[in-house]
Parts: structure tokens; sequence; C-alpha cells
């Protein structure tokens, strides 16, 4: 009697992930891209500071977590919401909304788009998100089994790219367009140091061994996260306005 009650529990539970699951995957199939809008030498694509923060909060997430593209936007997948014995449903989210690993060269144009625009060559605290993002980067490749492959081999060009940027600086080779001026002043000269700060205390918070919880940097993570979204929502604006 005690083996059938298990079992009946475990297949309830099963059926429970399954409806679970699926609710959040109809979602999938509702979300659209907005077009990539091709600025003169500008690719816009994501909000680069926005996506350089989020890459940089890979690195307090959990193992397996991976970058996907939404709307515009990149956003952070974590396995522990939808994995389970049953079913992988972050691979069939992924699946669903066509998500590859080819969509991380986002990151790139993030990089690039940035080091333009905010110049972190002559600005610290872009250059302190930077580097931030530069060890999110390593947490985002520790996710690839081939640390010899094609994906990681892009992750380490991708931070020797920071490191031109931070160091020497990458220039454009036009003026700013309208649609890129507008981009540019999303974010303010004091922000990018707020989600610095706030990666600092994560940071700081993750390695004390003095707090007994698991969640040591979850109010500095959500912070950061609510921040981002906002962003992103005005960066979306930006890319509908037609002048």
């Amino acid at each position: 009697m005690a083996a059938f009650f298990a079992t009946a529990a475990s297949a309830a539970s099963a059926l429970r992930t399954v409806h679970t699951g699926f609710r959040w995957l109809s979602s999938s199939f509702s979300e659209t891209r907005i077009p990539v809008q091709e600025d003169g030498e500008f690719k816009i694509t994501v909000d680069p500071i926005s996506t350089i923060a989020l890459v940089a909060l890979m690195r307090f997430k959990e193992p397996d977590t991976r970058i996907g593209v939404n709307r515009s936007s990149v956003e952070i997948q974590q396995p522990s919401e939808f994995q389970n014995d049953y079913v992988n449903w972050q691979w069939l989210h992924r699946t669903i909304r066509g998500d590859s690993r080819e969509d991380l060269a986002i990151i790139k144009d993030a990089i690039t788009f940035a080091a333009k625009l905010y110049k972190p060559q002559d600005n610290e605290e872009v250059e302190r998100l930077f580097q931030h993002a530069r060890k999110g980067l390593d947490a985002i490749a520790a996710t690839y089994d081939d640390k010899s492959g094609l994906t990681c081999s892009a992750i380490k060009s991708w931070q020797e790219l920071i490191d031109v940027a931070c160091d020497e600086g990458i220039e454009s080779e036009s003026e700013l367009t309208p649609v890129a001026a507008k981009v540019q002043v999303l974010w303010s000269e004091t922000e990018p140091k707020i989600i610095c700060d706030l990666l600092d205390e994560a940071e700081r918070r993750q390695g004390d061994t003095r707090i007994q919880v698991l969640s040591k940097c979850d109010t500095q993570i959500d912070a950061i996260e609510v921040y981002l979204s906002r962003k992103n929502g005005e960066f979306l604006e930006i890319l509908q306005q037609k002048e």
C-alpha cells in the first residue's frame, strides 16, 4: 500500500510539472522579436548596457543557466525553474523560440556598441561594468562542456574585445545617427555606477562565509534585474519609434 501511494504521489507530481511546463511554454508562441535596426555602422539589436549588465549577473547564477534572446533583449534562463527528472523544459522552451548558441553573438554586438557610445577607456564606471561582464563571460563559458569548441573560443575573443575597449577604446567611424543618439542617453552618467555598486555588494556577500543562507545576494540581483527590465522597456520604445 505504501508503494502504491508513493507511486501515485510521484505520478501526480509529474503531471503537475507537465501542466506547469506547458503553461509556461505556451507563452513562447506569442513572443515576437523586434527586427534589428541597421543604423549605419551601429547594429542595434539590444540595449548594450543592459546586456552587458545581464552578462555580469551570470556569475551569480546556478550551473547550466543559459542566455536567450527575447524581443530584442537578452534574458537569463535558469534550469531550476523548468527542469526536472521528467522533462527538460529549458531545452523545449529554447527549441520552440528558436534560441541557439548563435544568439550569443549578440553579446559581441553589445560590447562593441557600448564601447563606441560610452567609451569605457575614459569612463571609470562603464569600465567597471565591462570588467564585471568579463567575469560573467567566464560563467557562461563554464556551461559548455567543450572548452576548445567554437562557443568558448568566441567567448574568449569577446573578453579580449572588452580588454581592448577598456585599454584603447573602440572608436566610431561616423557620427551618431538619430537612433544611436537616443540609445546613448538611455543611461545617465551615474546609472552604471548604481549597477556596479550592486554587483560589488553581491560579490562581497557571495564570498562572505559568515552569511549562513543560500541566497546570499538575492536582494542585489533582484534589484539589478528589475532595473534592467525597465531599461529594456525604454529601449524597445526607442526601436519602435519611426523617427
